[in-house]
């Protein structure tokens, strides 16, 4: 029993799946590290300050959280280890609602080792079982600038002109993890809270207008990924793991060209009112640079870090390009990560994408294929449609 899961923690603590590497310190709960987003890896990982998108990132920076609008859900399953342990998957779920700059998200990750065969001191099968680590977590994120811009809409009036050109975003979360690796007669099951904190600055020089001129988007993004020194507590309570400190520094550049009016009146024509307006911007670009340091434990300096780098080019806000860099010295990570998503939006109030992409792992790891699916739908948006 434990020599199978011996190979699959040698595995993760080599690097697989976006994963830091792992000190010479005990330490647990693997799940927390794995980046939940699809989109986010195939622009090599680097999502700290991404703010602009359905589908932000909240795992990485629970701040981006406030940018949420409407009801959202996401689902992504990954095979972790294709070749050396197969039946090693992550799988998450998250549901999610946004209005007037507050974002909520309920989430659940699984890493699921597979089955194991439990045999008793004298080696003869009496079973077997499934070892998994399971994450709970429960995010919330405000946007200072979008709640007070619902507020004056509440009240009629008009929001201050800085909204327009700058904000600031906090948020939260914690997550209940729960490991299993053997029966709780092999003290094998292990519980701990976790808790994150982010914060976001926006500057927008250029802020989108009704006019078609192009935009300009700039962020900074700061978390602290279980900043609460958790230790997973396993059955036996002499046993006592740390989980990994994250610290993560992000800044996010992103330019668009909306439709020129006659390209929207065009587009409405022939496609519908709805389906046009969803098309706009007609291009955008993001640039997104992360840099990540970990430590383990309130006594331990810091430890190695990861730098991340990722553009996104989307074209007609349904066809999406994404391309990323992942260095990572101590896991010997100096490779390239590439994305896709393709999508669809009805004007501001509706829509779904499919996201694919491909993430480096360490030398001797083949690269892993990830794919996700993601909807969402703001009635807010739709009644006033």
């Amino acid at each position: 029993m434990t020599a199978r899961l011996g190979v699959v923690l040698a595995l993760l603590t080599a690097g697989a799946a976006a994963l830091p590497p792992s000190p010479a310190v005990a330490q647990s709960a693997r799940s927390l590290l794995v980046d939940p987003s699809v989109r986010s890896t195939g622009m090599g990982g680097a999502s700290t300050a991404v703010h602009s998108s359905d589908d932000v990132n909240g795992w990485a920076n629970p701040a981006v959280l406030g940018y949420l609008t409407g009801f959202g859900y996401r689902w992504n399953s990954t095979r972790l280890f294709p070749e050396p342990a197969p039946n090693v998957t992550f799988q998450s779920d998250r549901f999610s609602y946004g209005w007037g700059g507050v974002g909520l998200a309920i989430e659940s990750h699984t890493l699921n080792y597979g089955q194991i065969e439990l045999t008793d001191a004298q080696g003869s099968p009496i079973g077997s079982y499934e070892q998994t680590e399971d994450v709970r977590p429960l995010s919330g994120g405000i946007s200072l600038s979008r709640t007070i811009e619902a507020v004056a809409d509440l009240l009629a009036g008009a929001a201050p002109r800085f909204t327009r050109y700058a904000d600031i975003a906090i948020g939260v979360s914690r997550k209940r993890v729960r490991l299993r690796l053997a029966p709780p007669a092999y003290q094998g099951v292990g519980r701990t809270i976790a808790s994150d904190f982010g914060l976001l600055v926006r500057a927008t020089p250029l802020p989108k207008t009704d006019t078609g001129r192009p935009f300009l988007d700039l962020s900074y993004g700061f978390a602290v990924l279980n900043h609460n020194d958790a230790q997973v507590v396993f059955v036996d309570e002499d046993r006592a793991d740390y989980v990994l400190r994250q610290y993560r520094n992000g800044i996010t550049a992103r330019v668009g060209f909306p439709l020129s009016q006659g390209a929207a009146a065009s587009l409405e024509r022939h496609l519908g009112r709805w389906i046009a307006r969803g098309m706009d911007p007609l291009v955008s670009v993001a640039v997104a640079a992360d840099f990540a340091r970990y430590q383990l434990g309130p006594q331990q300096r810091f430890g190695s870090g990861v730098d991340q780098v990722g553009v996104e080019l989307v074209l007609a806000n349904s066809l999406a390009v994404r391309f990323g860099h992942v260095g990572d010295e101590f896991s010997r990570i100096d490779d390239y990560s590439f994305g896709l998503g393709l999508g669809f939006s009805l004007a501001d109030f509706a829509g779904a994408r499919i996201d694919y992409a491909r993430y480096p792992q360490s030398r001797g790891l083949s690269k892993l294929d990830r794919h996700a699916v993601a909807a969402w739908f703001d009635p807010v948006a739709f009644v006033r449609r």
